[in-house]
């Protein structure tokens, strides 16, 4: 993106920016544009009205499309800012296309003179403007800052003073950053002995880690083979029992069946064995017979 080269001036409310940038251009014979005017004349109202009416969040889109159609722009101009605008980083990419962005930085107590003295600053002058302006600033000074390419402190300076600063900054060209300074000998090599030093202490501090993380992690040899070993006999074991369990009932189921088989032999050589034959019985003699033999 090729970059414009409008002069673009931001700051706080009371900073100066409209007498300022009114002198720049008057001096350089450039047109003056700014971002308030342009935002005014599109509604056809004040800003404070257009404030009251739709409320910021409206007012910031507003300016947001101005500065997009002042990259439009082809004539050089001297271009203001609104004090809050900066405060939209959507509008950073709009402001760095335009060209140089300048901030008239005052100070805080420099700026609490001058807006209690001035009549279109009446919102500064009751009791609550100090707290107002300190919130005020730490949120828009943060602003201005990553925004600016050039910054002119105005404080004390008259009109004529901060213009003539402003033109001495947009004759120069734009400062490039710094390279950073390049470190002493000595320097580098405490850096490097620092470098190595802890390096060091990381290095011994790691190897026991993983030390101890390959011993949890990888059991030795023998010690897998002796697990291995220890399974493989705790398998077998119920297996032995249950097979001596089978024998001992294999043989009792022997023994039992041998007995059975010596009652039924018993029985069958008894049931074989003639009955022994029954003893006449003893004939009864009669006393006849007795008295015939005797007396035979």
């Amino acid at each position: 993106m090729c970059r414009m080269d409008h002069i673009i001036l931001e700051g706080f409310v009371g900073c100066g920016k409209g007498a300022v940038g009114k002198k720049v251009a008057a001096n350089l014979s450039l047109p003056l544009v700014e971002v308030d005017k342009l935002v005014s004349d599109k509604m056809k109202m004040t800003p404070a009205d257009i404030y009251d009416r739709f409320g910021e969040v409206y007012y910031r889109a507003l300016e947001t499309v101005v500065l997009n159609e002042l990259t439009e722009r082809k004539e050089r101009s001297v271009i203001i800012l609104g004090s809050g605008l900066p405060l939209m980083p959507h509008n950073d990419d709009y402001l760095s296309e335009l060209g140089r962005i300048i901030w008239l930085k005052m100070s805080k107590a420099k700026l609490l003179e001058k807006l209690k003295k001035g009549k279109k600053y009446d919102w500064m002058k009751d009791d609550k403007s100090n707290l107002q302006i300190n919130d005020l600033l730490k949120e828009r000074e943060a602003a201005y800052s990553r925004i600016a390419t050039d910054v002119v402190d105005v404080d004390g300076m008259t009109v004529d003073e901060a213009a003539a600063a402003v033109e001495a900054l947009i004759a120069e060209p734009e400062k490039e950053a710094k390279p950073a300074p390049k470190k002493k000998a000595t320097e580098k090599k405490t850096s490097t002995a620092k470098k190595a030093a802890a390096k060091k202490k990381e290095d011994s501090e790691k190897k026991p880690a993983e030390e101890k993380k390959e011993d949890t992690g990888k059991k030795p040899a023998s010690r897998k083979k002796a697990d291995a070993e220890k399974k493989t006999k705790a398998d077998e074991k119920p297996a032995e029992k249950a097979e001596e369990k089978a024998e001992e009932k294999a043989a009792t189921g022997k023994k039992t069946a041998s007995k059975k088989k010596a009652d039924t032999d018993k029985k069958a050589d008894t049931d074989k064995k003639p009955a022994a034959p029954k003893k006449p019985a003893a004939k009864k003699t009669s006393s006849k017979a007795k008295s015939k033999a005797a007396e035979d």
